[in-house]
């Protein structure tokens, strides 16, 4: 039995809840009958009545016991056990300003909120440190998009999970740690998963046959050698960290004819800064940027392709699971870069227009134009296959690709953890739907 709607309180402190007769006849269940009742992660036991109404009823007690909202909720009857949800609550760091508690992600997680509404999934923000272990329970930060604030509240350990933060300041990275081990204990579902380092994934990736064919020649950096190895190879390459940064600390290095030094670029607030180098094995300056704090990788350069004004790009796909857990493309869309940058990230200044537009916008034909849109689809399916089978069950990837002169396209990276900025840009019913799919994932892989 499922069906949604806002559950009718009874004024009762018994554990009670009150069914349509229809409940009783499809169950076989009598009135008296003892059933659980789970919100989140918490369970209770309760007495089963009829009711002469067609939406579910719960006692004071239960609601208050369950802490569950009076907002639109799902729900789902099985023979032991009524399951109401699905909590879904996005994990991320508070401001520590109540008016404005979540800055970066405010515009994504009221227009969420929206989404869940009406898809009847109590939806709600947990910060990091938000977990009570004790009860079982959360402090709740819940938009209200009538009056356009956050409330807080207190909602039970949701169902399901989604991570969204880039960087955790040092004195909640133990607490993160802590909760999410505690997350993982329980059944909780998960958005993304934990794909490990760039090296990590190349190195699954390289053993498909399909796919190594795409991929850039790649190498952990170990000491200065290492690039100029490549570089003997490559006139360029890139020198990138092994976790994700949003193409911060992405360094172009390139070597020119009759020249014993290399340039080195990179990018900083959107303009491109460039030196010369003298690459030796104890070099101090490479030492101190790259062998000291983090682990980097060295890529081979691409020769991207350019548009008719000489600006590259590369493409992003992102890709994500829907209402019946089957993996759709959402979302095609071109990184036009400045003539000469290093990265063609949105927060780079990197312009933003759909795939086809901007291949349309090269010497390419129209043919070569849907061949190529075509073959990164296709190549696109076979990466987050191969991703599930090897890393584990994920819900939302986005996937890097480029394209060179020849025509070839090259797997650049994959991003486990793919964030809207540039949608919001380019179409906001693209933008919408990338929101509305986490959503009806939810209630599916949680049994809605």
């Amino acid at each position: 039995m499922i069906g949604n709607g806002t559950i009718r309180m009874i004024p009762t402190n018994q554990p009670v809840v009150r069914v349509p007769a229809a409940w009783l006849t499809k169950l076989n269940w009598r009135e008296g009958d003892r059933v659980l009742v789970r919100a989140g992660q918490n369970v209770i036991t309760c007495r089963v009545k009829k009711t002469s109404h067609s939406t579910l009823s719960l006692s004071k007690k239960v609601i208050e016991t369950l802490r569950i909202p009076s907002v639109s909720v799902s729900w789902k009857a099985t023979k032991k056990t009524i399951h109401i949800g699905p909590f879904t609550a996005v994990y991320t760091n508070y401001s520590g300003d109540p008016k404005n508690p979540f800055p970066n992600l405010n515009d994504l997680l009221s227009d969420m909120t929206e989404i869940a509404n009406q898809l009847a999934i109590p939806f709600y923000v947990i910060p990091v440190g938000g977990f009570n272990p004790e009860t079982k329970t959360t402090i709740a930060w819940v938009y209200d998009s009538v009056d356009g604030e956050w409330l807080i509240e207190e909602y039970p350990w949701p169902d399901f999970c989604i991570k969204k933060y880039v960087f955790l300041p040092a004195q909640l990275r133990a607490v993160e740690k802590r909760e999410s081990q505690w997350i993982r204990m329980t059944r909780c579902k998960m958005l993304y998963s934990s794909l490990g380092s760039k090296w990590d994934v190349h190195q699954v990736l390289n053993h498909d046959p399909v796919i190594r064919f795409c991929l850039p020649k790649t190498r952990l950096v170990q000491s200065a050698n290492d690039v100029k190895d490549m570089l003997r190879t490559y006139s360029r390459v890139y020198v990138k960290p092994i976790k994700g940064t949003r193409g911060k600390k992405v360094y172009r290095f390139s070597r020119e004819k009759n020249r014993q030094r290399v340039k080195v670029e990179f990018d900083k607030e959107n303009q491109t800064h460039s030196k010369w180098l003298l690459l030796q094995r104890k070099s101090t300056w490479f030492g101190n940027k790259f062998l000291k704090n983090q682990q980097f990788l060295v890529q081979q350069g691409i020769h991207l392709i350019t548009d008719r004004r000489g600006n590259p790009a590369d493409f992003r796909w992102l890709l994500q699971k829907d209402g019946y857990g089957e993996w759709q493309i959402t979302a095609r869309v071109a990184r036009v870069g400045k003539k000469g940058g290093v990265v063609t990230n949105v927060s780079s200044g990197a312009d933003v227009i759909n795939a086809s537009d901007f291949l349309e916008d090269t010497e390419f034909s129209t043919t070569t134009v849907w061949r190529l849109m075509e073959q990164i689809d296709s190549l696109a399916y076979r990466v987050v296959q191969i991703i599930e089978l090897n890393l584990g069950e994920t819900g939302e990837l986005g996937l890097d690709f480029g394209v060179d002169d020849s025509g070839k396209v090259w797997l650049i990276e994959v991003n486990s953890n793919p964030g809207r900025k540039m949608l919001r840009v380019l179409d906001t019913e693209v933008r919408a739907l990338s929101l509305r799919r986490p959503l009806e994932y939810a209630k599916y892989t949680v049994g809605f």
